[in-house]
């Protein structure tokens, strides 16, 4: 799939914000977060897995992942906050946040997007 075809799946805007941390009077680091772009071009992907678990056979979880361009700003310290349809950017589609779990990128010459796994804030 070329990278033209690629970005006609990403069907989903969402904003990534990006960690500054400062040191609180008491000397405690607090992270604030801060928008890094206006809107980022995605593909919002819940599944389930079945993930084993020790003595108790498979259990399903839900697992949430982003697709991105390959040359998006993301890092693996930022977090993922409202994601929308790109044709209705009212409809919400999942307002978050979320930390960023892991970052795939992919090991091919066509490599044109990256797997990123999150993980729900509570």
């Amino acid at each position: 799939m070329s990278s033209v075809h690629f970005r006609r799946n990403l069907i989903h805007q969402c904003q990534i914000q990006r960690p500054a941390y400062t040191r609180s009077s008491d000397g405690e680091v607090i992270a604030t977060f801060a928008d890094v772009n206006p809107t980022l071009r995605c593909r919002y992907v819940q599944k389930q897995e079945n993930i084993a678990e020790e003595g108790q056979g498979f259990m399903m979880k839900l697992v949430d992942s982003l697709l991105v361009e390959d040359d998006a700003d993301v890092l693996e310290d930022d977090r993922v906050t409202d994601i929308v349809w790109n044709a209705d950017p009212s409809s919400v589609v999942d307002l978050g946040p979320f930390t960023i779990e892991q970052r795939l990128g992919r090991n091919s010459t066509k490599a044109h997007h990256i797997s990123l796994r999150l993980e729900r804030i509570e």
